[in-house]
């Protein structure tokens, strides 16, 4: 084990628990076990109805560096917000409590945004289940961005493979006073795309040391990989991000922004549009989706892209069965497929 400093910075980590009795040690122990040592853990149980809240109070007796947070389930969102109120760091690192981090992470990423005199700290991960691994790679492993060009890395418009790392929350040390005035969106999935833009917005400078030091653990229950009507989110999170560059006039952004918008749209009508023909509920919240963004829609439809977009939003915005049917014969496969299926 790498050897042990002690840093005079108050560091606060937040975990939300939920229904992870079976992983939840795995990932305390990799906190407990950190080269850096002043910390402030935060386990924030969300109503979890397993015995997670008794073994967060376990931990709570055998350090005293533990917090404990008991609360109503209220999702991932609300559980990250609890702890961000009663956090005293003067940094914070989010950790989700079915992954583990290696002893050394809170160091590097002290140490990186110290030397960088960075905002926001970001290293690299690896996405693992319990039959494989996988590893990114990187035209540049560190490196600092400041200034509009933060944005880049967020974004898929640019030509870089950065977009993933940057997005995702769990793998960034962030200055607290970036979390002054933001805080997550609640009753959302893939809450990290409704706020990231903001967080980079609060930073001067954001570094990068792409070392892989988060184990990112893929469930076959997380929701990730459910088929969920909840999944649509995601469009909302786009139009977010839309409303935000527009804001900031950066709007070399918005045509990628908004094509990925629909794009996602069309997949999930495409691919899962027959599964969901008993459930009237979703099938409602579909046709709202899509009359919501039937302005975007005509709008792309006019633009610069590929004849093949315009095709799906064609059918999207005039024939669902026909999509769909077009998706079962061709089976496109995008990412958002594969994790579902």
């Amino acid at each position: 084990m790498p050897k042990v400093k002690k840093q005079s910075d108050l560091i606060s980590i937040i975990v939300p628990v939920y229904k992870i009795e079976d992983y939840l040690d795995r990932c305390v122990q990799s906190i407990l076990s950190q080269t850096y040592r002043n910390l402030e853990i935060i386990l924030v149980d969300d109503g979890s109805p397993d015995s997670c809240g008794h073994l967060c109070d376990d931990y709570a007796k055998q350090d005293k560096r533990i917090k404990v947070i008991h609360k109503k389930n209220g999702g991932l969102s609300s559980a990250r917000n609890a702890g961000l109120d009663i956090c005293k760091g003067k940094y914070i690192l989010f950790i989700d409590s079915d992954d583990y981090v290696k002893p050394e992470i809170v160091e590097v990423l002290y140490d990186n945004l110290i030397e960088t005199q960075s905002d926001i700290s970001i290293c690299d991960y690896i996405i693992f289940s319990d039959k494989s691994e996988s590893y990114n790679s990187y035209q540049k492993k560190k490196f600092t961005v400041s200034g509009d060009k933060k944005f880049d890395y967020i974004n898929p418009c640019a030509s870089h493979n950065y977009c993933g790392v940057s997005t995702v929350q769990w793998n960034k040390l962030f200055k607290a006073h970036i979390f002054k005035t933001l805080r997550f969106t609640e009753g959302k999935v893939n809450e990290d795309e409704f706020i990231v833009q903001d967080e980079f917005d609060q930073a001067n400078k954001i570094s990068y040391i792409l070392e892989p030091l988060y184990y990112y653990y893929q469930r076959p229950d997380s929701i990730i990989h459910q088929l969920s009507i909840d999944r649509l989110d995601v469009v909302d999170a786009w139009g977010v991000k839309i409303d935000f560059y527009q804001h900031k006039n950066l709007t070399e952004y918005l045509l990628p922004l908004k094509e990925q918008k629909l794009i996602f749209l069309i997949d999930f009508v495409g691919h899962y549009y027959h599964r969901l023909k008993k459930d009237s509920a979703a099938r409602k919240k579909i046709n709202s989706c899509i009359e919501a963004n039937r302005a975007l829609a005509k709008e792309l439809l006019k633009s610069p892209i590929s004849h093949k977009t315009k095709l799906k939003i064609y059918l999207l915005l005039h024939s669902k069965p026909l999509l769909n049917l077009l998706f079962r014969l061709l089976k496109p496969q995008s990412a958002f497929a594969r994790s579902v299926d």
